[in-house]
Protein backbone atom coordinates (compact mmCIF):
# COMPACT_ATOMS: atom_id res chain seq x y z
CA UNK A 1 0.00 0.00 0.00
CA UNK A 2 1.06 3.43 -0.91
CA UNK A 3 1.31 6.39 1.57
CA UNK A 4 0.57 9.39 1.35
CA UNK A 5 3.40 11.24 3.05
CA UNK A 6 2.32 14.86 2.01
CA UNK A 7 -1.22 14.41 3.53
CA UNK A 8 0.05 12.77 6.59
CA UNK A 9 1.57 15.73 7.28
CA UNK A 10 -0.93 17.72 6.61
CA UNK A 11 -3.04 15.82 9.81
CA UNK A 12 -0.30 16.29 11.69
CA UNK A 13 0.08 19.91 11.56
CA UNK A 14 -3.73 20.53 11.91
CA UNK A 15 -3.60 18.15 15.21
CA UNK A 16 -0.62 20.22 16.87
CA UNK A 17 -2.51 23.75 16.04
CA UNK A 18 -5.35 22.25 18.04
CA UNK A 19 -3.63 20.93 20.61
CA UNK A 20 -1.47 24.20 20.91
CA UNK A 21 -5.26 26.36 21.00
CA UNK A 22 -7.13 23.87 23.94
CA UNK A 23 -3.34 24.76 26.08
CA UNK A 24 -3.78 28.53 25.32
CA UNK A 25 -7.37 28.99 26.75
CA UNK A 26 -7.51 30.84 29.92
CA UNK A 27 -8.38 29.25 33.17
CA UNK A 28 -11.91 29.63 34.50
CA UNK A 29 -10.44 32.06 37.25
CA UNK A 30 -8.45 33.80 35.17
CA UNK A 31 -8.76 37.27 33.08
CA UNK A 32 -8.44 38.34 29.64
CA UNK A 33 -8.48 41.91 28.45
CA UNK A 34 -9.32 41.73 24.68
CA UNK A 35 -9.95 45.61 24.65
CA UNK A 36 -13.77 45.75 24.30
CA UNK A 37 -15.89 47.16 27.43
CA UNK A 38 -17.54 44.29 29.27
CA UNK A 39 -21.53 44.44 28.84
CA UNK A 40 -23.90 45.86 31.38
CA UNK A 41 -26.58 43.08 31.29
CA UNK A 42 -29.17 44.89 33.35
CA UNK A 43 -28.80 48.34 30.83
CA UNK A 44 -32.12 47.90 29.50
CA UNK A 45 -33.32 48.84 33.12
CA UNK A 46 -34.52 52.03 34.51
CA UNK A 47 -32.38 53.51 36.65
CA UNK A 48 -33.23 54.34 40.32
CA UNK A 49 -32.75 57.21 42.31
CA UNK A 50 -33.46 57.34 46.38
CA UNK A 51 -34.98 60.31 47.27
CA UNK A 52 -36.91 63.11 45.28
CA UNK A 53 -34.46 66.01 44.89
CA UNK A 54 -31.93 65.88 42.11
CA UNK A 55 -29.07 68.15 42.99
CA UNK A 56 -26.83 70.40 40.34
CA UNK A 57 -24.44 72.89 41.38
CA UNK A 58 -21.68 73.79 38.58
CA UNK A 59 -19.25 74.16 41.36
CA UNK A 60 -19.54 70.48 42.89
CA UNK A 61 -16.20 68.65 42.96
CA UNK A 62 -17.83 65.05 44.45
CA UNK A 63 -19.06 61.94 42.30
CA UNK A 64 -22.24 63.84 40.77
CA UNK A 65 -24.86 61.04 41.80
CA UNK A 66 -27.19 64.29 42.35
CA UNK A 67 -28.23 62.85 46.33
CA UNK A 68 -26.69 66.16 47.91
CA UNK A 69 -25.25 69.59 46.57
CA UNK A 70 -21.64 68.36 47.60
CA UNK A 71 -22.24 65.38 44.76
CA UNK A 72 -24.21 67.49 42.84
CA UNK A 73 -24.56 66.92 38.93
CA UNK A 74 -22.26 69.83 37.70
CA UNK A 75 -24.80 69.99 34.37
CA UNK A 76 -28.66 70.78 34.38
CA UNK A 77 -29.77 68.95 31.45
CA UNK A 78 -27.35 66.01 32.75
CA UNK A 79 -29.82 65.85 35.92
CA UNK A 80 -32.81 66.16 33.57
CA UNK A 81 -31.61 63.46 31.48
CA UNK A 82 -31.80 61.28 34.97
CA UNK A 83 -35.17 62.49 35.82
CA UNK A 84 -36.59 61.67 32.07
CA UNK A 85 -35.00 57.99 32.57
CA UNK A 86 -36.94 57.27 35.85
CA UNK A 87 -39.07 54.68 36.39
CA UNK A 88 -40.77 56.40 39.38
CA UNK A 89 -40.13 60.16 38.68
CA UNK A 90 -43.54 61.98 39.48
CA UNK A 91 -43.30 64.42 42.37
CA UNK A 92 -39.49 65.08 41.23
CA UNK A 93 -37.64 68.19 41.74
CA UNK A 94 -34.48 69.47 40.17
CA UNK A 95 -32.90 71.86 42.15
CA UNK A 96 -30.13 74.35 40.65
CA UNK A 97 -27.83 76.35 42.96
CA UNK A 98 -26.45 79.46 41.55
CA UNK A 99 -23.61 79.54 38.69
CA UNK A 100 -23.62 80.46 35.07
CA UNK A 101 -24.60 77.34 33.46
CA UNK A 102 -23.77 77.41 29.27
CA UNK A 103 -25.79 74.90 28.08
CA UNK A 104 -29.29 75.00 26.43
CA UNK A 105 -32.19 72.16 28.24
CA UNK A 106 -34.40 70.57 26.34
CA UNK A 107 -37.45 68.94 27.96
CA UNK A 108 -40.09 66.26 26.81
CA UNK A 109 -42.91 64.28 27.62
CA UNK A 110 -40.45 62.34 29.99
CA UNK A 111 -40.33 65.21 31.96
CA UNK A 112 -43.87 65.36 32.67
CA UNK A 113 -45.50 64.71 36.33
CA UNK A 114 -49.16 64.35 36.83
CA UNK A 115 -51.99 66.44 38.17
CA UNK A 116 -51.28 65.35 42.06
CA UNK A 117 -47.92 65.64 41.86
CA UNK A 118 -46.18 67.75 39.33
CA UNK A 119 -41.96 67.51 38.66
CA UNK A 120 -40.14 70.72 39.03
CA UNK A 121 -37.11 72.47 38.07
CA UNK A 122 -36.33 75.54 40.77
CA UNK A 123 -33.50 77.65 41.18
CA UNK A 124 -32.21 77.01 44.54
CA UNK A 125 -31.55 81.01 44.99
CA UNK A 126 -31.05 84.00 43.06
CA UNK A 127 -28.35 83.90 40.05
CA UNK A 128 -28.97 80.29 38.42
CA UNK A 129 -28.04 81.77 34.89
CA UNK A 130 -28.78 80.12 31.51
CA UNK A 131 -27.06 81.43 28.87
CA UNK A 132 -25.31 81.27 25.36
CA UNK A 133 -27.17 78.67 23.22
CA UNK A 134 -29.54 79.08 20.43
CA UNK A 135 -32.65 77.98 22.97
CA UNK A 136 -32.63 78.73 26.42
CA UNK A 137 -35.30 76.50 27.88
CA UNK A 138 -37.56 73.85 25.67
CA UNK A 139 -40.31 72.61 26.86
CA UNK A 140 -41.91 70.39 24.24
CA UNK A 141 -45.10 68.03 25.30
CA UNK A 142 -44.68 68.35 29.34
CA UNK A 143 -47.52 68.22 31.28
CA UNK A 144 -47.62 69.56 35.25
CA UNK A 145 -44.37 71.12 35.31
CA UNK A 146 -43.25 73.48 37.76
CA UNK A 147 -40.29 76.46 36.50
CA UNK A 148 -39.09 78.97 39.15
CA UNK A 149 -36.78 81.51 39.58
CA UNK A 150 -34.07 81.27 36.26
CA UNK A 151 -31.97 83.79 34.79
CA UNK A 152 -32.33 83.37 30.67
CA UNK A 153 -29.88 85.71 28.66
CA UNK A 154 -28.07 86.17 25.73
CA UNK A 155 -29.92 83.45 23.44
CA UNK A 156 -30.02 83.83 19.60
CA UNK A 157 -33.45 82.30 19.48
CA UNK A 158 -35.85 81.83 22.07
CA UNK A 159 -35.88 82.74 25.90
CA UNK A 160 -38.14 79.75 26.64
CA UNK A 161 -40.35 78.05 24.02
CA UNK A 162 -43.23 76.30 25.23
CA UNK A 163 -44.90 73.89 22.76
CA UNK A 164 -48.02 71.37 22.86
CA UNK A 165 -47.31 71.62 26.78
CA UNK A 166 -50.07 71.86 29.37
CA UNK A 167 -50.77 72.32 33.18
CA UNK A 168 -46.87 73.95 33.74
CA UNK A 169 -46.13 76.74 35.94
CA UNK A 170 -43.64 78.91 35.23
CA UNK A 171 -42.69 81.56 38.06
CA UNK A 172 -40.12 83.94 38.56
CA UNK A 173 -38.73 84.05 35.99
CA UNK A 174 -35.91 86.58 34.29
CA UNK A 175 -35.78 86.34 30.54
CA UNK A 176 -33.08 89.02 28.74
CA UNK A 177 -31.47 89.80 24.88
CA UNK A 178 -33.40 87.27 22.82
CA UNK A 179 -33.32 87.10 19.17
CA UNK A 180 -36.41 86.30 19.19
CA UNK A 181 -39.14 85.69 22.14
CA UNK A 182 -38.39 85.65 25.08
CA UNK A 183 -41.17 83.23 26.34
CA UNK A 184 -43.14 81.83 23.54
CA UNK A 185 -46.31 79.95 24.05
CA UNK A 186 -46.90 77.80 20.81
CA UNK A 187 -49.54 75.77 19.26
CA UNK A 188 -51.63 73.39 21.66
CA UNK A 189 -50.17 75.03 24.55
CA UNK A 190 -53.08 75.39 27.07
CA UNK A 191 -54.01 75.72 30.53
CA UNK A 192 -50.54 77.06 31.73
CA UNK A 193 -49.66 79.94 34.60
CA UNK A 194 -46.76 82.25 33.65
CA UNK A 195 -46.47 84.81 36.57
CA UNK A 196 -43.96 86.86 38.08
CA UNK A 197 -41.63 87.55 35.26
CA UNK A 198 -39.46 90.19 34.08
CA UNK A 199 -38.39 90.26 29.78
CA UNK A 200 -36.32 92.75 28.37
CA UNK A 201 -34.61 93.33 25.03
CA UNK A 202 -36.34 90.69 22.91
CA UNK A 203 -38.08 90.95 19.53
CA UNK A 204 -41.03 89.99 21.43
CA UNK A 205 -41.59 89.96 24.95
CA UNK A 206 -44.04 87.33 25.60
CA UNK A 207 -45.74 85.78 22.86
CA UNK A 208 -48.65 83.43 22.00
CA UNK A 209 -49.23 81.95 19.04
CA UNK A 210 -51.74 79.05 17.90
CA UNK A 211 -52.14 79.30 14.37
CA UNK A 212 -55.80 78.25 13.29
CA UNK A 213 -54.46 75.29 10.88
CA UNK A 214 -53.00 73.71 13.72
CA UNK A 215 -53.70 74.41 17.38
CA UNK A 216 -55.01 77.67 19.36
CA UNK A 217 -53.51 78.55 22.25
CA UNK A 218 -56.48 78.69 25.28
CA UNK A 219 -57.00 78.96 28.59
CA UNK A 220 -53.21 80.66 29.79
CA UNK A 221 -53.03 83.02 32.24
CA UNK A 222 -50.33 85.94 32.47
CA UNK A 223 -50.15 87.74 35.29
CA UNK A 224 -47.88 90.58 37.29
CA UNK A 225 -45.37 90.74 34.85
CA UNK A 226 -42.92 93.49 33.38
CA UNK A 227 -41.86 93.73 29.28
CA UNK A 228 -39.67 95.68 28.58
CA UNK A 229 -37.53 97.56 25.67
CA UNK A 230 -38.66 94.72 23.04
CA UNK A 231 -38.09 95.17 19.56
CA UNK A 232 -41.44 94.85 18.28
CA UNK A 233 -44.27 94.48 20.65
CA UNK A 234 -43.83 93.46 24.58
CA UNK A 235 -46.85 91.58 24.58
CA UNK A 236 -48.08 89.58 21.47
CA UNK A 237 -51.35 87.60 21.47
CA UNK A 238 -52.04 85.99 18.43
CA UNK A 239 -54.78 82.67 17.58
CA UNK A 240 -55.39 83.21 21.28
CA UNK A 241 -58.81 82.38 23.45
CA UNK A 242 -60.34 82.64 26.59
CA UNK A 243 -56.90 83.47 28.32
CA UNK A 244 -56.19 86.15 31.18
CA UNK A 245 -54.20 88.72 30.97
CA UNK A 246 -53.67 91.18 34.35
CA UNK A 247 -51.25 93.40 36.13
CA UNK A 248 -48.82 93.91 33.47
CA UNK A 249 -46.60 96.17 32.82
CA UNK A 250 -45.64 96.89 29.15
CA UNK A 251 -43.36 99.95 27.95
CA UNK A 252 -40.76 100.89 25.49
CA UNK A 253 -41.30 99.11 22.46
CA UNK A 254 -39.26 100.41 19.82
CA UNK A 255 -41.36 99.62 16.11
CA UNK A 256 -44.73 98.02 16.77
CA UNK A 257 -47.60 98.36 19.84
CA UNK A 258 -46.48 97.99 22.98
CA UNK A 259 -49.57 95.24 23.12
CA UNK A 260 -50.69 93.56 20.25
CA UNK A 261 -53.83 90.99 19.92
CA UNK A 262 -53.93 89.99 16.71
CA UNK A 263 -55.31 87.07 14.34
CA UNK A 264 -58.77 86.07 15.62
CA UNK A 265 -57.72 86.30 19.21
CA UNK A 266 -60.86 85.96 21.16
CA UNK A 267 -62.93 85.96 24.42
CA UNK A 268 -59.62 86.93 26.09
CA UNK A 269 -59.51 89.28 29.41
CA UNK A 270 -57.30 91.95 30.01
CA UNK A 271 -57.40 93.64 33.43
CA UNK A 272 -55.09 96.14 35.00
CA UNK A 273 -52.85 96.68 32.45
CA UNK A 274 -50.18 99.67 32.40
CA UNK A 275 -48.56 100.67 28.90
CA UNK A 276 -46.54 103.26 28.26
CA UNK A 277 -43.56 104.92 26.32
CA UNK A 278 -43.89 102.69 23.47
CA UNK A 279 -43.00 104.49 20.34
CA UNK A 280 -45.64 103.10 17.84
CA UNK A 281 -49.18 102.33 19.88
CA UNK A 282 -49.45 101.73 23.34
CA UNK A 283 -51.93 98.87 22.16
CA UNK A 284 -53.52 97.59 19.16
CA UNK A 285 -56.60 95.34 18.84
CA UNK A 286 -56.30 93.57 14.99
CA UNK A 287 -59.19 91.17 13.22
CA UNK A 288 -60.08 90.24 17.34
CA UNK A 289 -63.63 89.67 19.01
CA UNK A 290 -65.16 89.59 21.67
CA UNK A 291 -62.31 90.39 24.29
CA UNK A 292 -62.52 92.35 27.68
CA UNK A 293 -60.53 95.29 28.26
CA UNK A 294 -60.84 96.82 32.19
CA UNK A 295 -58.79 99.26 33.96
CA UNK A 296 -56.42 100.05 31.81
CA UNK A 297 -53.80 103.16 31.41
CA UNK A 298 -51.92 103.65 28.26
CA UNK A 299 -49.87 106.98 28.17
CA UNK A 300 -47.19 108.21 26.83
CA UNK A 301 -47.12 106.72 23.48
CA UNK A 302 -46.38 109.33 21.20
CA UNK A 303 -47.05 107.56 17.70
CA UNK A 304 -45.24 109.83 14.87
CA UNK A 305 -48.05 110.79 12.95
CA UNK A 306 -51.20 111.49 15.83
CA UNK A 307 -53.69 109.36 14.77
CA UNK A 308 -53.17 106.23 16.98
CA UNK A 309 -51.30 106.50 20.02
CA UNK A 310 -53.07 105.17 23.09
CA UNK A 311 -55.67 102.49 22.04
CA UNK A 312 -55.85 101.45 18.37
CA UNK A 313 -58.83 99.09 16.99
CA UNK A 314 -58.35 97.98 13.08
CA UNK A 315 -59.30 95.46 10.90
CA UNK A 316 -62.35 94.62 12.02
CA UNK A 317 -61.65 94.26 15.52
CA UNK A 318 -65.44 94.12 16.47
CA UNK A 319 -67.64 93.52 19.52
CA UNK A 320 -65.10 94.33 21.64
CA UNK A 321 -65.94 95.92 25.42
CA UNK A 322 -63.59 98.34 27.26
CA UNK A 323 -64.10 99.84 30.90
CA UNK A 324 -62.47 101.88 32.58
CA UNK A 325 -59.46 102.82 30.42
CA UNK A 326 -57.43 106.50 30.71
CA UNK A 327 -55.30 107.47 27.51
CA UNK A 328 -53.18 110.48 28.09
CA UNK A 329 -50.21 111.85 26.65
CA UNK A 330 -50.64 109.76 23.62
CA UNK A 331 -50.91 110.85 19.95
CA UNK A 332 -54.56 110.39 20.11
CA UNK A 333 -56.37 108.49 23.30
CA UNK A 334 -58.85 106.02 20.72
CA UNK A 335 -58.52 105.39 17.38
CA UNK A 336 -60.99 103.23 15.36
CA UNK A 337 -60.71 102.11 11.55
CA UNK A 338 -60.76 99.46 9.11
CA UNK A 339 -64.59 98.40 9.92
CA UNK A 340 -64.03 98.36 13.36
CA UNK A 341 -67.92 97.74 14.45
CA UNK A 342 -70.07 96.94 17.70
CA UNK A 343 -67.08 98.13 20.07
CA UNK A 344 -68.37 99.45 23.54
CA UNK A 345 -66.65 102.01 25.34
CA UNK A 346 -67.49 102.99 29.28
CA UNK A 347 -65.94 104.69 31.52
CA UNK A 348 -63.40 106.29 29.30
CA UNK A 349 -60.92 109.25 30.70
CA UNK A 350 -59.33 110.87 27.49
CA UNK A 351 -57.64 113.45 28.39
CA UNK A 352 -53.73 115.49 26.96
CA UNK A 353 -53.37 113.51 24.20
CA UNK A 354 -51.73 115.21 21.46
CA UNK A 355 -54.43 115.08 19.09
CA UNK A 356 -57.75 113.93 19.58
CA UNK A 357 -59.56 112.11 22.45
CA UNK A 358 -60.90 109.69 20.04
CA UNK A 359 -60.95 109.49 16.08
CA UNK A 360 -63.23 107.53 14.06
CA UNK A 361 -62.50 106.19 10.66
CA UNK A 362 -64.44 103.76 8.47
CA UNK A 363 -65.94 102.24 11.71
CA UNK A 364 -69.78 102.07 12.90
CA UNK A 365 -71.71 100.82 15.44
CA UNK A 366 -69.28 101.87 17.97
CA UNK A 367 -70.88 103.09 21.47
CA UNK A 368 -69.19 105.45 24.16
CA UNK A 369 -70.81 105.91 27.45
CA UNK A 370 -70.25 107.83 30.89
CA UNK A 371 -67.11 108.95 29.54
CA UNK A 372 -64.68 111.78 29.97
CA UNK A 373 -62.94 113.78 26.96
CA UNK A 374 -60.78 116.40 28.24
CA UNK A 375 -57.75 118.54 27.55
CA UNK A 376 -57.08 116.90 24.25
CA UNK A 377 -54.87 119.37 21.54
CA UNK A 378 -57.78 118.71 18.76
CA UNK A 379 -61.05 117.23 19.03
CA UNK A 380 -62.81 115.58 21.56
CA UNK A 381 -64.08 113.49 19.18
CA UNK A 382 -63.83 113.61 15.53
CA UNK A 383 -65.12 111.24 12.74
CA UNK A 384 -64.29 110.46 9.47
CA UNK A 385 -65.20 108.57 6.36
CA UNK A 386 -68.07 106.63 7.52
CA UNK A 387 -68.13 106.13 10.90
CA UNK A 388 -71.84 105.75 10.66
CA UNK A 389 -74.02 105.24 13.63
CA UNK A 390 -71.80 106.49 16.64
CA UNK A 391 -73.70 106.64 19.86
CA UNK A 392 -72.28 108.97 22.66
CA UNK A 393 -74.44 108.88 25.87
CA UNK A 394 -74.11 110.24 29.83
CA UNK A 395 -70.65 111.89 28.80
CA UNK A 396 -68.43 114.92 29.27
CA UNK A 397 -66.65 116.12 26.27
CA UNK A 398 -65.15 119.64 27.07
CA UNK A 399 -62.05 121.86 27.01
CA UNK A 400 -60.71 119.62 23.87
CA UNK A 401 -58.83 122.30 20.66
CA UNK A 402 -56.97 125.32 21.34
CA UNK A 403 -59.74 127.62 22.63
CA UNK A 404 -61.74 124.58 24.20
CA UNK A 405 -64.00 124.95 21.91
CA UNK A 406 -63.95 121.77 19.41
CA UNK A 407 -66.08 119.00 21.23
CA UNK A 408 -67.52 116.62 18.60
CA UNK A 409 -66.36 117.45 14.96
CA UNK A 410 -68.25 115.06 12.27
CA UNK A 411 -67.46 114.68 8.65
CA UNK A 412 -70.21 115.06 5.99
CA UNK A 413 -70.41 111.33 5.42
CA UNK A 414 -70.91 110.07 8.72
CA UNK A 415 -74.41 109.57 9.29
CA UNK A 416 -77.06 108.28 12.08
CA UNK A 417 -75.00 109.93 14.72
CA UNK A 418 -76.83 110.14 18.27
CA UNK A 419 -76.09 112.15 21.34
CA UNK A 420 -77.79 111.85 24.34
CA UNK A 421 -77.52 113.28 28.01
CA UNK A 422 -74.17 114.50 26.79
CA UNK A 423 -72.40 117.70 28.10
CA UNK A 424 -70.14 118.67 25.33
CA UNK A 425 -68.30 122.57 25.09
CA UNK A 426 -69.03 122.76 21.49
CA UNK A 427 -71.90 121.68 18.81
CA UNK A 428 -70.76 119.03 15.66
CA UNK A 429 -70.01 121.54 13.36
CA UNK A 430 -71.48 118.95 10.44
CA UNK A 431 -73.54 115.89 11.30
CA UNK A 432 -76.70 114.19 9.38
CA UNK A 433 -79.58 114.43 11.94
CA UNK A 434 -78.23 115.85 14.93
CA UNK A 435 -79.55 118.93 16.28
CA UNK A 436 -78.81 120.82 19.08
CA UNK A 437 -81.16 119.61 21.48
CA UNK A 438 -79.30 116.85 21.88
CA UNK A 439 -76.26 118.45 23.24
CA UNK A 440 -76.15 120.52 26.32
CA UNK A 441 -73.50 122.92 26.77
CA UNK A 442 -70.84 122.61 29.11
CA UNK A 443 -70.17 125.85 31.56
Amino acid sequence: MLINFAAEKRILLVLVLLTACVEMRPKPDATVDVGVPSVDTTSDMPPTFDGDVLHVDIAATGDETGVDQENAFTSIQAALDLLGALDDRNGMTVLVYPGIYEEELNLDDRHSGIKDATNTLRAAAKGVQITGGQMGIVLDNVKYFVLEGFQVRDIVQFGVYIRESRFLVLRNLRVERCGYSGIYFFAGSSDNLLEDFYVSEARYGVRLWGPSWNRTTERNTVRRGEMVGCRFSGLMVEFTEDSTFEQLVVHGSKEDAGVLIDSESAGNTFDELEVYGNINTGMRVSNSSKNLFSNLDLHDNPQINKSQGGLHLTAEANDNQFSAVECHGNASGVFLEGKSTGNTFTNLLLHNNLAYGMLLINAANNSVSLSTIVFNANSGIRTLAEANNTQITNSLISHNGKAGEAGLRMDATASGFTSDYNTVSALPRVATGVTEADFVRAS
